[in-house]
């Protein structure tokens, strides 16, 4: 409220009726003594606010471990906090008044406010002089305050020398670090999530990658494969995340394609956080395994002939007894000494037997498989390890195999040279059931070679010793019953249940011998197999089968198929596929009358060479046929791999079919799942009316076995496609 003037106060005296004056003029100093008590109440008020406001500012100040000066234009001191004393190594009273110019070293070019104000727009950091003009480095911020005229400026100044300090010691560490990692004998590498961060000198030579080119890189660059790399790493991720260093030995690549053996260490920057990263550490060992691997080969094998020595050659029997023992398999041990090698060593000398013996090694080894065992015991005594053993006849066909090779004339320093070996054998389990029976009974039977002319080889067991003698026998007659013609051809009919008609017939290879009379094919075979022989005797039954297709053509159906067994042997070489077609058109037969017939054995020893032969044949026109399905390899996979036509039951799932619940259920799947891929089934060994009715009620196509025939020669097969079919 505003006071009244004396020139209102005079007027409202005389305008005023009824009241006495000086009561109204009474009121109004009243009223006017209260407006200016409260005046005055908020002005108190309003300098109690600044005071606690400047305390609080000033509590702030002089809280803080900067010094906070105020100066004039010219640099003058006017006033500080307390942490100023502290900073500048002055007290207050002694800083008031000076110019704060003089805390800056001459060399910094300071002679005036803005000279800072510029500086420190590119760094805020100054070298100082404490009052007692001790260097030291400060951290400095000065701008004005007034916005009217610049005669007041701030200026804040922080001791930072121990950080310069530490900042120096850190880059001296550093520097150090960096000059170890450099000249470090290993390679060492920096990892994060599978990718390079920084390597070392030493890692870029040991790998040929530089620094540049790998950082950011997966780690994935220096393993052989993608198995390898994803199989180490989830291996390392592992060990690291439990805490532990991880340490170990493997193959590695440069990135010029060369591999080597290198040693890696690892171990995580934070052991409870190894996502952090890794510190890697490779070391070239190739030299070092290398001569870790000549020294075990020095104490492991024979240093003449390069192969296992005694002591390996007992660790390797130990195990394979193990094996045959839970495999309840077989196996053989060959004992070997060379006749009379003493007559060599004393007339050519010692390094001429050492010569023979390497040779004879050689030929040990190319007898026999890869998985089998030959060894030096010492001197001219041999010994062999022959695993997974199928018959008495194999292990004797491999003692003949060894024989011929060693018998066959050496070159020693251009003087030839023979020389032949006695060989004694045992069979586990039935020569003995441990390392010492077995070797001591080898050991014998190889003396009783010697006794028996020497040049042979001797079961221990006189059972086995006729047996192999016995093969051999029938090995000569059979090999001059292949050069005299005296295999011949029978054919089994094979009845088309759809028409009632003769549809086809297997051609089956017989041998009628004097001294061996009706031998079985199950016997005479697997020599032909052996020796080899197959391959002239196949294309024979091949030729013979055509032409007596061909002389028989006009009695039969147009659709008429005669079917031949192949042999496996008959699929290497590669020539199989042009004799047939050369065969087809000399004797101007249609290749759609030939059926091929192929066991699942040939087509699982080389899936390759199977697959390019079959399609060949198959293009070809010829219907191809697998024999005994169902009794080999048990895999299907071939039915969809090979183009096959012809699928042909094996007589032990038909024999039992009508009381056996199995072999019927095994009989309808191969029925339903052949209808299913569009091939025909032939069922083999069809002997009773029986079987025929299951066969038929199925819809098997056709069948044979003798309840039509039993396999006739030529002319009886003739008279007999000529009458009907009995028993339909």
């Amino acid at each position: 409220m505003r006071a009244l003037s004396a020139k209102n106060f005079a007027t409202r005296l005389k305008v005023t009726s009824g009241k006495s004056e000086f009561a109204i003029l009474a009121k109004d100093f009243n009223l006017f003594t209260e407006n200016t008590q409260k005046l005055i109440e908020d002005l108190a008020e309003t300098k109690d606010s600044l005071q606690v406001r400047k305390q609080h500012i000033t509590a702030i100040l002089n809280g803080v471990p900067e010094a906070i000066l105020t100066v004039t234009t010219s640099g003058i001191i006017e006033s500080t906090n307390f942490a100023a004393d502290r900073v500048l190594k002055a007290d207050n009273n002694t800083l008031i008044g000076l110019n704060i110019l003089q805390f800056f070293e001459e060399n910094q070019q300071v002679e005036k406010l803005t000279d800072v104000v510029r500086l420190q727009q590119s760094s805020q950091e100054f070298r100082g002089l404490y009052y007692n003009k001790q260097p030291f480095y400060m951290s400095v911020s000065l701008s004005p305050v007034s916005s009217t005229n610049n005669n007041i400026w701030v200026c804040v100044i922080s001791d930072v020398s121990s950080w310069k300090l530490a900042e120096a010691n850190l880059k001296t560490k550093s520097s150090e670090l960096d000059a170890i990692l450099e000249n470090a004998m290993v390679g060492i590498a920096f990892i994060k999530d599978r990718k390079f961060l920084h390597v070392n000198h030493k890692f870029e030579s040991l790998f040929s990658y530089g620094r540049a080119q790998i950082s950011g890189m997966s780690t994935r660059c220096l393993y052989l494969s993608d198995i390898a790399f994803e199989q180490l790493s989830d291996e390392v991720d592992a060990v690291l995340n439990s805490g532990e260093n991880f340490e170990g030995q493997l193959e590695m690549v440069r990135q010029n394609g060369e591999r080597f053996w290198c040693s890696v260490s690892s171990k995580a920057i934070d052991n409870d956080v190894s996502q952090q990263g890794t510190i890697w550490l490779f070391e070239d060992v190739t030299h070092q395994r290398e001569n870790e691997e000549r020294l075990v080969k020095l104490a492991s094998f024979d240093s003449l002939t390069g192969l296992p020595n005694r002591a390996v050659f007992l660790d390797r029997l130990e195990h394979a007894l193990h094996k045959s023992h839970r495999e309840s398999g077989t196996l053989a041990v060959f004992f070997l000494d060379l006749d009379h090698f003493k007559h060599i060593n004393d007339s050519l000398g010692h390094k001429a037997g050492d010569q023979l013996l390497c040779e004879v090694a050689n030929r040990l080894q190319a007898s026999i498989r890869e998985g089998d065992t030959v060894a030096r015991l010492g001197g001219d005594e041999f010994t062999v390890i022959l695993e997974d053993v199928r018959s008495a006849q194999y292990v004797a066909k491999i003692a003949e195999k060894i024989l011929l090779a060693i018998s066959e004339t050496y070159l020693l320093d251009t003087i030839e040279v023979n020389i032949s070996p006695s060989i004694g054998i045992s069979l586990y389990p039935a020569d003995g059931r441990d390392m010492d029976t077995l070797l001591k009974n080898a050991d014998a039977a190889m003396y009783h070679a010697k006794d028996n002319g020497r040049n042979n080889f001797q079961f221990y067991s006189a059972e086995m010793n006729a047996k192999a003698a016995e093969r051999l026998a029938m090995e000569t007659s059979l090999r001059r019953a292949v050069e005299l013609g005296e295999l011949y051809l029978n054919f089994q009919p094979q009845i088309d249940l759809r028409t009632g008609k003769v549809s086809g017939a297997e051609a089956l290879l017989r041998w009628n011998s004097e001294q061996w009379v009706n031998v079985s094919p199950a016997e005479f075979v697997p020599i032909l197999e052996d020796t080899g022989l197959i391959g002239v005797v196949g294309e024979m039954v091949l030729t013979q089968a055509c032409e007596a297709y061909m002389a028989l053509k006009d009695k039969l159906v147009p659709d008429f198929q005669i079917a031949v067994n192949l042999s496996g042997r008959q699929f290497k070489g590669g020539q199989l596929v042009s004799y047939i077609r050369q065969l087809l058109s000399e004797i101007g037969m249609s290749p759609k009358n030939l059926e091929l017939e192929i066991t699942e054995s040939i087509l699982m020893d080389n899936t390759d060479l199977a697959i390019t032969t079959l399609n060949e044949l198959s293009a070809i026109g010829i219907t191809l046929a697998i024999d005994d399905f169902g009794t080999g390899y048990s895999s299907l996979s071939y039915l969809k791999q090979f183009p096959l036509n012809v699928l042909k039951i094996d007589r032990a799932f038909v024999r039992d079919v009508n009381d056996n619940a199995s072999d019927a259920a095994i009989v309808d799947a191969i029925l339903a799942m052949s209808h299913r891929l569009q091939l025909d089934v032939v069922a083999e060994g069809v002997e009773t009316k029986e079987q025929l009715t299951f066969l038929r009620a199925h819809d098997c196509e056709r069948v044979q076995g003798y309840y039509f025939s039993k396999p006739l020669d030529f002319d009886n097969f003739s008279r007999f496609i000529e009458q009907d079919v009995q028993g339909l």
